[in-house]
């Protein structure tokens, strides 16, 4: 198949929360591959609501893989979704009350945080985020599709070793993207190719966080940026340059597809 599906990841890979930018050449990298006729995708952690920085490119994309892949949004209809169930919901969160370690629930359209401490401040921060609004019984509001939590790795990593039926994902040194375990990017790209009718060697991905590795790992090329973490760069079949040093443009001009 002469076109491909092309995922993005959005943190680290479009947008540069550092210098707070989505680069000129990343956008006519993907103006010139939409032209063409590929499949463009994004794949994010998070909701659709939290993804304004984007809207230069939005009109170049159709499909939307949410929530580290707990929800497919494909031309403004969810098609795909997936909630915690929460009997299981509630005894997570009871166990992170008992730890006193602060979370939050993240439904389709809403983020809560349970309180706000120094370690939720700097993941947020480190994001060029506004905390969300505190609210401890979200939770029982709404369908709730992730949690984060915010900690030392010290205090998480021992709660991460009691908790085995959950993926953490570690982002701004201080947060954690909660997930039951599997429920990630790669099953949900999975499912969406099944929809579109197309095979995995057929996707190109390109990523650069630890929520990333699953798909990395698992679509027909998998590109790590050059700003990637050590284990993502681990499992990627090709690593292009840093993400301010125009490294979405590269990777496609290298691959001659711009």
């Amino acid at each position: 198949m002469d076109k491909k599906i092309i995922i993005f990841d959005i943190d680290g890979t479009l947008y540069d929360n550092k210098n707070k930018c989505l680069y000129e050449s990343s956008i006519e990298c993907i103006k010139t591959l939409y032209e063409k006729g590929h499949e463009l995708v994004i794949a994010s952690g998070r909701s659709f609501p939290m993804i304004s920085n984007i809207d230069k490119i939005k009109k170049y994309i159709n499909t939307y893989i949410l929530i580290n892949g707990q929800i497919i949004l494909r031309n403004g209809i969810e098609i795909y979704k997936e909630a915690i169930e929460l009997n299981k919901l509630k005894k997570l969160l009871d166990d992170f009350n008992e730890y006193d370690i602060p979370y939050g629930c993240i439904s389709s359209s809403l983020e809560r945080l349970s309180k706000i401490n120094q370690d939720v401040n700097h993941a947020y921060t480190s994001f060029c985020l506004k905390e969300p609004v505190v609210d401890e019984d979200y939770y029982l509001k709404d369908d709730i599709y992730q949690i984060w939590c915010f900690g030392d790795n010290d205090k998480i990593k021992d709660f991460i070793i009691q908790h085995p039926d959950y993926d953490f994902m570690p982002w701004g040194g201080t947060g954690y993207d909660v997930v039951p375990k599997g429920r990630n990017k790669a099953r949900t790209i999975k499912k969406l190719i099944e929809i579109l009718g197309y095979e995995m060697k057929d996707v190109i991905a390109l990523g650069d966080g630890y929520n990333d590795i699953s798909m990395i790992n698992t679509v027909g090329f998998g590109i790590a940026m050059g700003n990637a973490c050590d284990e993502l760069k681990e499992v990627a079949d090709y690593i292009t340059d840093d993400i301010d040093k125009d490294g979405v443009y590269k990777v496609f001009k290298y691959l001659n597809m711009i």
